[in-house]
C-alpha cells in the first residue's frame, strides 16, 4: 500500500504541482518507486505462493 501510495504521490505532483523545482524532482524519483513498487509486488506473490 505504502508504495502505492508514494508512486500516486510522485506521478500527481510530477504532472500537477506547481513548483517547477519539486515536478522535476518527482519526476525524476518516479521510475525508482515504480520499480520498488513493481519488486514489492513480486515478494508478495513470492511469499503469498508458498503459505
Amino acid at each position: 500500500d505504502a508504495h502505492e501510495q508514494a508512486v500516486l504521490l510522485f506521478q500527481n505532483q510530477a504532472t500537477r504541482g506547481k513548483d517547477p523545482a519539486l515536478r522535476a524532482f518527482a519526476a525524476r524519483m518516479l521510475p525508482a518507486l515504480r520499480d520498488h513498487l513493481n519488486q514489492a509486488r513480486a515478494m508478495d506473490r513470492r511469499v503469498t505462493a508458498r503459505r
